[in-house]
């Protein structure tokens, strides 16, 4: 298991990349994180996401990386989990930032990922073949 600490160019962000052989699985979308993993190339690698609150240092480039993932090519869905509370303000996003105008733009978060609630009860996620998660309040 590899971790990738990724930060925006002010050096600070939460976001983590899991890597486990070929599996890469995306922790928190801080603030910078959509652009660090299209520099690096592992945007269109990623296998899942997890964002574990809805506060903005862990969460605000869910956006970006659904816009990412959307245009100019879309890529495959791909699950995110995130606590039922962040499912609910990432649906509101998706409504603030629809682009009504591009139909691959309209509601890209829900375009880009599946949505799943991560539950917080110790009972393991499978977010890929090779990867799980368990969780904890």
């Amino acid at each position: 298991m590899k971790i990738d600490i990724l930060s925006s160019a002010g050096g600070r962000s939460s976001g983590y990349l899991l890597r486990h052989n070929d599996a890469a699985v995306l922790v928190d979308g801080g603030p910078g994180t959509a652009a660090t993993l299209a520099r690096s190339g592992w945007l269109e690698r990623l296998d899942a996401v997890v964002i574990t609150h809805e506060h903005a240092d862990h969460a605000a480039d869910v956006i970006g990386l659904a816009y990412a993932r959307r245009f100019p090519e879309p890529l495959p869905r791909i699950p995110l989990l995130a606590p039922a509370s962040a499912l609910e303000v990432l649906r509101r996003l998706d409504d603030l930032f629809a682009v009504p105008t591009l139909p691959q733009m309209a509601r890209t978060i829900a375009a880009s990922f599946e949505l799943g609630a991560l539950g917080l009860d110790g009972v393991p996620a499978t977010l890929t073949q090779q990867l799980r998660l368990t969780s904890y309040p």
